[in-house]
């Protein structure tokens, strides 16, 4: 495909991320969509970041080459850095490299764990309400293949069975922190988390750094310590991202010599990403933002264009 400048959606998630709804190529569709009513404001550069899976990468760069749309890979890792969560956004990485998919299998193995763990106090629950016990097998049947197991689709595998009507109430009534078959996610340490993407040759991006804390200060030095670690970018742009913190991260990528990344968040449509976000990562972080929309949170040409440059010049070497 010959190289383009336009903008960017560098942060999409399909059906492989836990409350994501839509397969990769319908994604394309749905950017193509979305230019054919904004030709001012195209996007023609995305990433499926999806989380622990590479998996919607493979065969839709000839979909969105079909509509000059280019697909660059991505990942989104969930980790860890002492007791606080970081998301980890990984870019142009190796996605047949044997060491990234050697550690996103034992990412995987730890959400087996985490699965078994999650039934057992979840069975204590629903048995005492009534109902007959819930098997690993039928949430595991309803996890896309490829794709590590989240809580989503044990909220799922409640409403299929009739435990509960919606996965909000399976979420709300079970799941959710500090609900009573709450299980933390088993994470990787961040330091971890980046060298799993930086060795198959990729760069890692702190995710949408408002949710590091609700404080600038204390967000600025979280942020000081993972790129003490190594880190390549920071996502600026985000639908939860405000004129204001647009600009403190700006500077503090500025400061930090770190590349400018940015994207949607979008998880599908109908899909408020706030919801999921505090539902499965943030019990303790609140938002009032909408619903992430593709084209709701673009990254502006001049940033696109040098991701689209390392992007470029990864693939020629």
């Amino acid at each position: 495909m010959k190289r383009m400048s336009g903008y960017a959606d560098l942060h999409i998630h399909s059906y492989l991320s836990g409350g994501g709804t839509l397969e990769p190529a319908e994604i394309i569709l749905k950017v193509n969509e979305y230019n054919n009513s904004n030709p001012g404001t195209k996007i023609n550069f995305i990433s499926i970041t999806d989380h622990e899976t590479t998996a919607a990468y493979n065969g839709i760069r000839h979909i969105g080459s079909r509509y000059r749309i280019e697909v660059m890979p991505g990942i989104e890792i969930k980790s860890v850095l002492g007791e606080r969560k970081v998301d980890i956004l990984g870019y142009a990485m190796d996605v047949t490299d044997i060491d990234l998919n050697r550690g996103l299998i034992g990412i995987r193995d730890r959400k087996i764990r985490w699965l078994t763990n999650t039934v057992h106090k979840l069975n204590k629950e629903i048995e005492r309400d009534g109902y007959p016990p819930l098997k690993e097998v039928d949430v595991e049947a309803l996890a896309p293949q490829g794709s590590p197991i989240n809580t989503y689709d044990v909220a799922n595998a409640l409403v299929k069975v009739g435990i509960v009507d919606s996965t909000e109430i399976a979420m709300k009534k079970y799941l959710k922190k500090d609900m009573p078959a709450s299980v933390e996610y088993e994470l990787p340490d961040v330091e971890a988390a980046i060298r799993i993407i930086k060795d198959a040759g990729g760069e890692a991006v702190i995710a949408h750094p408002k949710l590091l804390s609700k404080k600038s200060n204390q967000r600025a030095a979280i942020i000081r310590s993972i790129v003490s670690i190594g880190v390549d970018g920071i996502e600026v742009y985000h639908t939860e991202h405000t004129s204001r913190l647009k600009h403190e991260f700006a500077e503090l990528a500025k400061k930090h010599e770190l590349d400018v990344y940015g994207g949607s968040d979008y998880h599908g449509p109908h899909v408020d990403c706030n919801y999921q976000r505090e539902s499965f990562l943030y019990g303790n972080i609140r938002s009032a933002f909408p619903a992430a929309e593709i084209g709701k949170s673009k990254l502006p040409r001049r940033h696109a264009d040098a991701i689209r440059k390392m992007w470029t010049r990864k693939q020629k070497r």
